[in-house]
């Protein structure tokens, strides 16, 4: 009954007590069955918290419109996955578990304003060591450290994956351009120095 609960099909249960295969290998090979599935209902529930949070900032979409959203959240699936490992991808997600969906949603929200409010100080040429631009650059910051939590490994992924994806973040999301991200680390070296 036990092995059962593990989710073991009761016919491996079955070769088990005759003494084929050995316990450890079975539990090896079920834990990695286990693991595969685990990171499909990972992607899955990243797919769904992409939707619920474009749903929330945009409203209801016609079916049409969720067609296309589906499309976009699938194709930023395989995005994420050519730039995070499964490891970064589980630590995302159980960061963003940990900090809940009011937290997520709000920071969701926040990232729009914050970009239209660089490109107004980009727009203006204001300088980077600017009171206003170091605020609007400490919350970029904070922002970022929302998703990557000080972990260097994960910060230099999402790098990464915004600089080749610029341009297509920049027409499905609103930014951030990298003129923005510029702007944001001209501002980060002036409070640095």
């Amino acid at each position: 009954m036990a092995l059962r609960e593990l989710g073991l099909p009761l016919e491996t249960i079955g070769d088990l007590l005759t003494g084929e295969p050995k316990l450890a290998d079975l539990l090896a090979d079920h834990l990695v069955h286990v693991d595969r599935q685990l990171a499909t209902i990972r992607a899955v529930r990243r797919r769904l918290a992409t939707m619920l949070a474009a749903v929330h900032a945009v409203g209801p979409p016609s079916s049409a419109d969720l067609l296309v959203l589906m499309g976009e959240v699938t194709k930023m699936d395989e995005i994420m996955k050519r730039y995070f490992t499964e490891e970064q991808l589980t630590a995302l997600t159980q960061r963003h578990e940990q900090l809940g969906e009011d937290a997520a949603a709000r920071v969701q929200a926040e990232w729009p304003q914050l970009i239209a409010k660089v490109q107004a100080e980009l727009d203006a040429g204001t300088d980077p060591g600017a009171p206003a631009v170091q605020a609007l650059a400490r919350r970029w910051m904070e922002l970022l450290d929302f998703y990557h939590g000080g972990d260097t490994g994960l910060r230099d992924s999402m790098y990464r994956m915004q600089a080749e994806n610029s341009e297509m973040i920049e027409r499905q999301y609103g930014g951030p351009t990298p003129e923005q991200i510029g702007f944001i680390r001209r501002a980060n070296a002036v409070s640095a120095s």
